[in-house]
């Protein structure tokens, strides 16, 4: 071996050598430090809002879109990160695509289309009407511009007559699914659009396929999550609500329906549950096999698994429920997603000394917390001296895990994007 390349192969074992050092001691559930700072990111773009999804494509990039006003314009953001957190400068305006509002925005989704761009819905609300609510969704291009192949604008609006308030967005190969809830029917409601923003009559008869839960004697509060099965079922999973006198109360309400809109009566006889004695629902998550995660509850994590015919999984937690405690204060869950046959679960939790940080539990098949993540099966992440709530996750390549959310940083101050990444 001559010197140049006895040099070069000493040169390549040095560089493995430090790799494997760099990396020996990471583990999951630790913050990736390839991400933004140390594993944390707080966009200076971004001076306030908050995010309602995320997206994350296979290279690694996301999406994110944000509601409130920004530079004094109240609508949607769309924010594109690299892999490593920086904007994507070619995506909208130096990584930003805004989307104005006629009035307040709220709720919204993304879904990426891969090389394509992306879908985002969103709900409106108009605060000179008590009763002027809808629901938009956009297309962009890859660039981040409105696609004028959607419905002709990039935008396409509906629910105005009935009130409807934002709860979802799925997408199938040929369709894009969003989802809500009527403030005067109090129902959950699904609207299927095809991919050029036209409302897709053969679903449902006319395009919109609505759940009632009166013959539970239910009335439909929220609506927290749409989601797609495998065999093109749709899930709704949100909050229901019954007078009990001289108060209501609310509670668990999930759903499923056919891929043409009817109740699936193959799903707890009559395709609905509502109980009474499980608390609301903040999210929900359907794996491959049809089982639907749902996490809910205010002071701890509540995480349940109900099998594809609606009833809870025996072999999950306690008789299908688990719990998770991170303080003696209120732990509230914002997100949940599989992670193969385990469930992530995010939202925030409280502490004395900092106030409330993000929180993320991650627990095994039998609903046990997983101690190969950050050693106890669960972590919280701090951002500064105030309040830090995550409000939507996303797992990317690798198993790594994005949460987004916001902070106010300082007491008093106006709530700001800020993400961290950890690793799977």
């Amino acid at each position: 071996m001559n010197v140049r390349l006895r040099r070069a192969a000493l040169l390549i074992l040095a560089f493995a050598a430090l790799s494997g050092a760099s990396t020996a001691g990471a583990a999951s559930g630790d913050l990736d430090p390839r991400f933004g700072r140390d594993g944390k990111l707080a966009p200076p773009q971004l001076a306030r809002g908050r995010p309602g999804d995320i997206a994350v494509l296979p290279s690694g990039a996301s999406l994110v879109c944000v509601t409130g006003a920004q530079r004094g314009r109240e609508g949607i953001t769309v924010v594109r990160l690299r892999p490593d957190g920086s904007l994507a400068r070619g995506f909208g305006r130096e990584g930003l695509a805004r989307l104005r509002a006629p009035a307040r925005a709220t709720g919204c989704r993304v879904e990426a289309l891969g090389r394509e761009g992306a879908i985002v819905s969103y709900g409106i609300r108009d605060y000179g009407s008590s009763s002027s609510f809808e629901l938009g969704v956009a297309r962009l291009t890859r660039d981040g511009r409105l696609d004028g192949r959607f419905d002709r604008d990039g935008i396409q609006t509906f629910g105005v007559d009935d009130g409807t308030f934002a709860g979802g967005l799925a997408m199938s190969q040929d369709g894009i699914y969003v989802g809500g809830y009527t403030q005067r029917q109090r129902e959950f409601v699904v609207y299927r659009l095809n991919l050029r923003g036209q409302i897709d009559s053969g679903f449902a008869g006319d395009g919109r396929a609505e759940t009632s839960f009166d013959e539970l004697s239910a009335r439909a509060w929220g609506l927290a999550s749409l989601e797609l099965d495998s065999a093109g079922r749709i899930v709704l999973a949100g909050t229901v609500s019954i007078d009990r006198g001289s108060f209501t109360k609310h509670a668990f309400g999930l759903a499923r329906l056919t891929a043409d809109g009817r109740l699936d009566e193959s799903f707890s006889d009559d395709g609905m549950i509502a109980d009474w004695d499980r608390p609301e629902i903040n999210a929900a998550a359907v794996a491959p096999d049809g089982r639907i995660a749902i996490a809910s509850g205010l002071g701890d994590f509540t995480v349940s698994v109900v099998r594809p015919d609606g009833t809870l999984d025996p072999e999950f937690g306690a008789a299908g429920t688990a719990r998770v405690d991170f303080t003696d204060a209120n732990d509230i869950p914002a997100d949940i997603a599989w992670d193969g046959n385990a469930i992530l679960a995010s939202g925030s939790t409280r502490t004395q000394r900092r106030g409330e940080d993000f929180a993320i539990a991650r627990l095994r098949p039998d609903g046990e917390l997983d101690g190969r993540f950050s050693g106890d099966g669960k972590r919280a992440i701090d951002f500064g001296r105030a309040d830090d709530n995550v409000t939507a996750m996303a797992i990317g390549p690798l198993g790594r895990v994005t949460l987004a959310g916001e902070t106010d940083r300082e007491p008093g101050q106006v709530d700001r994007p800020v993400f961290a990444r950890i690793r799977g």
